[in-house]
């Protein structure tokens, strides 16, 4: 076979190397993203368990996620710091009355970042509210989700404006002379592991409820170092943010290259170079391009080209 020809395959095959090196470094970052997670969570849990003022006396509080806390810390049950009460959903049935055109904020489960909450993804009307046993919950309520199992439950948010809630979202009005909201809604993202232990029910999913929110104990630091811890863990948890959003711009930047790489060798393949990522790998794997032996390429770039394809082709059977 001629040597244009050989070029052009050797093209192919680096491409698909290419295309597996973009894989391994989305795999890395990805791990990466989860390790700074995983520092964040152990940040915030040090911090609220144990203080910002450095080493001192300390005792067993008697609360499992908690451990070891300063002696003159106190412990409480949210239900006595505060007021918890669950929303609901206005009837679907009336969409035209109860959604369409609303602007009044209706927070779900799907709304709770783990952080401060601006906005709701849905909204209702003030028919809505007048007709169903919804409530405005004040700017400053702390929300936890209690439906959704393992991957939604204990998910929370600090309001940032007046909003309603549906029946899955436990809303808690602290009382500021005790805990302020921003302190407890970093003591729920401590605790949010072990929201499962208590989650009930026959379904699929398993839930929480009101109920057991509000027995859940926290703890009660004075006021003032409450705040010292927050804005400790405002700045900390800052830099993490900003750590965890540049590796998240890079993993779709890597995606976007991949998807690029992927197409231009559908159509040097000669497939469709339409659709999506895995739809395309899965086009291009199963081509078969064979070497020919008076091929330029080396026998590094064979050995790359056989690696790529075979981890192209597994990649294709894992998408079907």
């Amino acid at each position: 076979r001629d040597p244009e020809m050989s070029r052009g395959l050797g093209d192919v095959y680096k491409r698909q190397a290419k295309c597996t090196e973009i894989d391994t470094m989305l795999s890395k970052t990805r791990s990466s993203i989860e390790e700074y997670k995983k520092l964040k969570q152990a940040v915030i849990t040090q911090a609220v368990t144990k203080g910002v003022r450095g080493e001192r006396e300390m005792k067993d509080c008697g609360v499992e996620w908690a451990g070891l806390v300063p002696h003159h810390w106190g412990v409480a049950k949210i239900g006595s710091i505060g007021q918890t009460s669950s929303g609901a959903t206005p009837l679907r049935s009336k969409e035209s009355s109860f959604f369409d055109d609303a602007t009044i904020r209706w927070v779900r489960t799907l709304d709770l970042n783990d952080g401060f909450v601006y906005d709701s993804s849905e909204k209702i009307t003030e028919l809505a509210l007048a007709s169903s046993a919804c409530s405005i919950m004040p700017k400053g309520t702390v929300c936890v989700a209690m439906y959704g199992g393992a991957g939604t439950i204990g998910k929370c948010g600090l309001l940032m404006s007046d909003c309603a809630t549906n029946q899955a979202v436990c809303s808690i009005v602290c009382n500021r002379k005790i805990v302020s909201p921003i302190f407890l809604l970093m003591q729920l993202l401590a605790l949010k592991p072990y929201w499962m232990k208590y989650a009930v029910g026959t379904r699929k999913d398993p839930n929480i409820s009101q109920d057991i929110v509000a027995r859940m104990k926290i703890l009660i630091p004075p006021l003032d170092e409450q705040k010292e811890i927050t804005d400790y863990l405002d700045a900390k948890c800052a830099e993490i943010d900003k750590l965890i959003a540049k590796k998240e711009q890079l993993v779709k930047e890597l995606e976007s290259y991949k998807k690029e790489d992927l197409q231009e060798l559908a159509k040097q393949l000669g497939v469709d170079a339409e659709g999506t990522k895995k739809e395309i790998a899965a086009r291009c794997a199963a081509v078969e391009v064979d070497i020919p032996d008076n091929s330029e390429l080396t026998e590094e770039d064979k050995k790359v080209a056989a690696e790529a394809a075979a981890e192209a082709a597994a990649k294709a059977e894992e998408a079907v």
